[in-house]
């Protein structure tokens, strides 16, 4: 496989993200709790991890964070260890924070009221 191919290729398949991102954004552009925790659930679903938008984007980062590793040449193990925290504060971080505010929206039963969440905790 050339370089052009493999570019063109991994172009193609952002693009399909991209587009599939935009279609869950056009989707949250709604005032319907259930729809918004729809949402939230496609991207971080603590109870099926792998389905999740995030899932997808720690795998895609942790594979090149373990090249980069394998490599194993100063720069790409200076690289490797700063694109790590990414990699786990993506699903840990992150998700943790959306499990939560499902959380709240579930105990507002979808009434459309919602409990404020501290962002900083």
């Amino acid at each position: 496989m050339t370089d052009q191919t493999r570019l063109r290729e991994m172009d193609d398949a952002a693009h399909l993200v991209r587009t599939g991102l935009k279609r869950l954004r056009a989707a949250a552009d709604v005032d319907d709790v259930q729809a918004l925790a729809d949402v939230l659930r496609l991207t971080h679903d603590h109870h099926d991890r792998e389905a999740g938008v995030l899932h997808a984007l720690a795998a895609l980062l942790g594979t090149v964070w373990t090249r980069l590793a394998e490599i194993g040449e100063e720069h790409t193990d200076q690289a490797a260890d700063r694109l790590m925290p990414a990699v786990f504060w993506i699903e840990d971080e992150a998700g943790d924070r959306i499990d939560r505010v499902r959380e709240t929206l579930a105990q507002a039963n979808g009434t459309g009221s919602t409990t404020s969440v501290d962002w900083e905790a």
